[in-house]
């Protein structure tokens, strides 16, 4: 798997066009920033959250972030430590923070 997958965003823009595209975006970033911002001290909870950004985040190319999402949601199913747990979500961060930069280049081409 690949840090960033252009192409799968450019197959989204032609099915829902850049609007939508742009606009599932922000929901996506803004969600995400929220999750980054007071994550959820309850394990199962971010079992679920790290489940759902790991989908979500492949309908925009990210990759890499989505490859560690399952990492970290597989990680707490087998039992994590809780000072584990908080370095994961802060690389998770990390990555997305790196990646979304790669998101905005492409929506800024394509304007």
């Amino acid at each position: 798997m690949s840090d960033f997958n252009k192409q799968r965003l450019e197959e989204y823009t032609k099915a829902l066009g850049l609007q939508k595209l742009q606009e599932l975006w922000k929901n996506f970033e803004e969600e995400t920033e929220s999750f980054f911002a007071k994550p959820s001290s309850e394990k199962q909870n971010l079992r679920l959250k790290f489940h759902s950004l790991r989908s979500d985040a492949l309908v925009f190319g990210l990759e890499k972030f989505s490859k560690h999402c399952a990492e970290t949601e597989e990680m707490i199913l087998s039992g994590m430590t809780d000072k584990n747990l908080e370095c994961k979500i802060k690389e998770a961060q990390t990555i997305f923070n790196h990646q979304r930069k790669q998101v905005s280049a492409y929506f800024k081409e394509s304007n």
